[in-house]
């Protein structure tokens, strides 16, 4: 009976691995779809802003930073989606020469100045909205493009 007690604690360490595998399969955390991306950047092209590029930080990941400006006024907007943790945020404020602490958080149609985490957390755990994204956001100019943007939309 001993002997087999001592692989108890490898086969928690495998089931433990597996479970994380089938929640967060490689493939949905590191890659969005061409049409996740499509719909987000359209989404934000009908409330008057652009897209205008999108940046693939050098090796730094599957993380792309979308750029966007305003109509009417003059200003940018970083924007960067975020899995699991604010991993992105750093690589966000790392690419723009900022600290993160000029970084916003965009969840649930909210800004955060930091990552919400717990909520992140409950809302992924309740499979209420699983799988969404929370958007780390940078901008640029005096427009309050953070501010007036329906991110319910997005």
């Amino acid at each position: 009976m001993q002997k087999h007690l001592k692989f108890l604690p490898y086969l928690i360490c495998l089931c433990l691995i597996i479970s994380l595998y089938l929640k967060y399969p490689a493939s949905y955390v590191l890659n969005h779809s061409e049409q996740d991306k499509s719909a987000f950047i359209l989404s934000l092209e009908v409330q008057n802003l652009s897209y205008r590029q999108t940046i693939k930080p050098v090796n730094r990941g599957q993380f792309d930073i979308q750029i966007f400006d305003h109509h009417f006024c003059e200003g940018l907007l970083a924007v960067i989606a975020l899995e699991r943790n604010e991993e992105g945020a750093g690589i966000l404020a790392h690419y723009l020469n900022l600290p993160v602490s000029e970084i916003k958080f965009i969840f649930d149609n909210q800004v955060y100045d930091e990552f919400p985490a717990f909520s992140y957390w409950l809302a992924n755990l309740t499979a209420k909205r699983h799988g969404n994204s929370v958007l780390a956001v940078k901008e640029y100019g005096h427009c309050n493009l953070i501010e007036n943007t329906d991110w319910s939309q997005i």
